[in-house]
């Protein structure tokens, strides 16, 4: 991944807006679109755990990747926003008895 610098709006010494261009909004929503994030609040579980788990549980959904962050945050990518959203609805979800949040 590059990292592009975008010059913030300032006001009296605090940055007040940063603004990419319209491309690169459109590009980030394009990537995230049909993501779910989800958390453990208790004992954070493995990645490969949370991986195994979501890909058996929610094929029928149409999950495709899995991901996760430094933060423990879990991204899930579906196909679609419908597929997406029915999993959503067909909650709560249990990966080794602990409740993932969304």
């Amino acid at each position: 991944m590059s990292m592009m610098y975008f010059k913030p709006s300032m006001d009296a010494a605090r940055v007040t807006t940063i603004c990419p261009s319209v491309s690169i909004a459109i590009e980030g929503r394009r990537q995230w679109e049909n993501c779910l994030v989800g958390s453990f609040i208790d004992k954070k579980l493995p990645f490969h755990i949370v991986q195994s788990y979501a890909m058996k549980l929610w094929r029928k959904y149409g999950i495709k990747e899995v991901m996760m962050n430094d933060k423990a945050f879990f991204f899930f990518k579906f196909g679609t926003e419908s597929e997406m959203i029915q999993c959503l609805e067909d909650g709560p979800w249990l990966f080794q008895n602990r409740l993932i949040f969304h």
